[in-house]
């Protein structure tokens, strides 16, 4: 799952896939964060529905205390999710991927199949792709 600009409505709970997490605030103190939100409609009635909402990057950031919102609309400018480029710019504010790509938890997270190999003992290691020199499988 990726994330978008807006929050996103969820088709099926299957499709939660992104446990809570922790991030250092600015005040300095470890704090929760949930990437979804709940809307329940009829509540307590037989007709009660529940409704997933994966939170956009806007939310995310928002909650963190990142961003220069209020600065950016008094000018009339807008963020970009994503700036285009490959590399940020010095303080990671280009775009809304790269601000919360360098953010530390972010940063420390391993990929889905990387916790499943670690998980189950194994060693994980990725080779430069198609270099003759240190990827064995291209020697052959």
């Amino acid at each position: 799952n990726s994330f978008n600009l807006k929050d996103t409505r969820l088709d099926s709970v299957n499709q939660r896939v992104i446990l809570p997490g922790y991030y250092i605030g600015t005040d300095g103190e470890r704090k929760i964060q949930n990437f979804y939100t709940l809307e329940i409609k009829n509540e307590g009635k037989k007709n009660e529905k529940r409704i997933w909402y994966q939170k956009g990057l806007e939310t995310i950031l928002k909650e963190r205390g990142l961003g220069k919102w209020d600065e950016y609309k008094e000018q009339g400018k807008y963020w970009k999710a994503k700036c285009g480029n490959t590399e940020a710019n010095s303080d990671h504010t280009c775009c809304l991927y790269h601000m919360l790509e360098n953010q530390p938890d972010f940063r420390a997270q391993k990929t889905a199949l990387e916790e499943l190999v670690l998980k189950s003992g194994h060693l994980y290691t990725l080779y430069p792709k198609y270099h003759c020199e240190t990827n064995w499988i291209e020697r052959y």
